[in-house]
């Protein structure tokens, strides 16, 4: 019994070191298959694959005919078009308000009327004018009073008849008399009257407080916000006039366009009113930050006008042409198409041979792509028939797998 025993335990132990052995290679040959199997080439990763080609039969070069664009590296020219509001140009509106306290006695000029600069366009009655206008003659007889008190005792003085301090305080109390004089002066001058109207006012006995405002620039009357009779405080508007001689064009562009545009590039300008060409300008200035409404960058647009084609108000259609600062690579979108979320392009590498290539695009200006990776000048690629050569790379990878 003990015999049989140890029998079976030495052909156990004579066994087991075969079937360790056995169970390691299949295991080994299980990891190496694994291995092997890998993914399919469909689902690989492409930037690790080798470059799909598509290589065309004489059939289906002669059904597809596919037309070919070179890649040059270039300075690029753009149209961009935008929107556009027109408004009053600084310099060429004016608002009138009322410089004093009073009550309005005289329109002469309606809303529409041309105006010239300097035309009175309305006057009012003020308290505080006429108070101006009898300060203004009391220094003016003060003037008068000293200067001849000094004459006569400088002509004192050259006969050694009165001291020299008296001399000095006459010569004082001149200076300030005219001191007062050109204070009295400046005060008229900011309510807008004129030096003619300011002489006139020593040869008259009666102060008349009666004060002419007068147009700041010549222009239409656009806008009258005062009537007969009424009192106004000082400092409100009374009137609008604008000059259509120059207006200022606001075009809207997004900020990625933005980055193209200079001061300085041409701009076309049309209205659906005109039946002309379109009016030619150039951007004036840029304002740096965007536009609170509508986040878009506003450029400056000053148009001369003759016949006065657009009022503020009007909503216009701009054209800016203008080019890319460096020489930059650019494709046709026609050309582009994408892989899941990775733009593509068909390389023409021999007539019959097209290569997929992966490209970096920056950005997207008139139907072109900007590309600043992927591409070479002088590669040729397709512009036509993408999506056929896409579906032939497409069934080329299933069917290796």
């Amino acid at each position: 019994m003990k015999n049989g025993k140890v029998l079976v335990l030495l052909v156990t132990i004579a066994i087991l070191p075969g079937l360790v052995i056995s169970g390691c290679g299949n295991k080994k040959d299980k990891t190496s298959e694994k291995a092997a199997t890998g993914v399919p080439p469909s689902l690989a990763d492409p930037s690790a694959a080798a470059p799909i080609r598509v290589v065309l039969t004489g059939q289906q070069m002669s059904e597809l005919k596919i037309p070919l664009q070179t890649v040059a590296s270039q300075v690029s020219q753009y149209t961009l078009s935008a929107p556009g509001t027109v408004f009053a140009a600084q310099n060429h509106i004016g608002i009138v308000s009322a410089p004093v306290d009073g009550r309005i006695i005289s329109l002469p000029v309606q809303e529409g009327q041309r105006v010239r600069k300097g035309q009175v366009i309305l006057e009012m009655e003020s308290l505080v004018y006429g108070t101006l206008v009898a300060e203004y003659l009391q220094a003016a007889a003060e003037v008068d009073l000293q200067s001849n008190q000094l004459a006569r005792m400088e002509k004192l003085q050259e006969k050694r008849i009165n001291a020299e301090m008296d001399v000095e305080k006459t010569r004082a109390d001149h200076t300030r008399a005219v001191a007062s004089l050109n204070a009295s002066y400046a005060k008229l001058k900011t309510l807008g009257v004129s030096d003619s109207e300011i002489d006139g006012l020593k040869s008259t006995d009666r102060i008349n407080p009666r004060l002419k405002i007068h147009a700041p620039i010549s222009g239409v009357i656009d806008s009258h916000k005062v009537d007969l009779g009424q009192a106004i405080p000082a400092n409100d508007p009374m009137a609008t006039i604008i000059s259509l001689d120059q207006v200022l064009v606001k075009a809207y562009i997004s900020p990625e366009d933005g980055t193209l545009v200079r001061t300085g590039d041409s701009v076309r300008i049309s209205h659906r009113l005109i039946n002309e060409e379109p009016l030619r300008a150039v951007i004036s200035t840029i304002n740096p930050g965007l536009d609170e409404n509508n986040r878009s960058v506003i450029l400056n647009i000053l148009l001369s006008q003759k016949n006065a084609v657009l009022k503020p108000g009007d909503n216009v259609r701009t054209e800016i042409t203008t080019r890319s600062p460096v020489a930059v690579l650019t494709v046709s979108m026609d050309a582009v198409t994408y892989d899941h979320n990775d733009p593509i392009v068909f390389v023409c590498l021999a007539s019959d041979t097209y290569e997929m290539r992966k490209i970096r695009i920056r950005e997207i200006v008139n139907g072109f792509a900007v590309v600043t990776a992927g591409l070479n000048p002088g590669e040729n690629v397709a512009v036509g028939q993408v999506f056929s050569l896409k579906a032939l790379s497409r069934f080329k990878l299933i069917s290796e797998e």
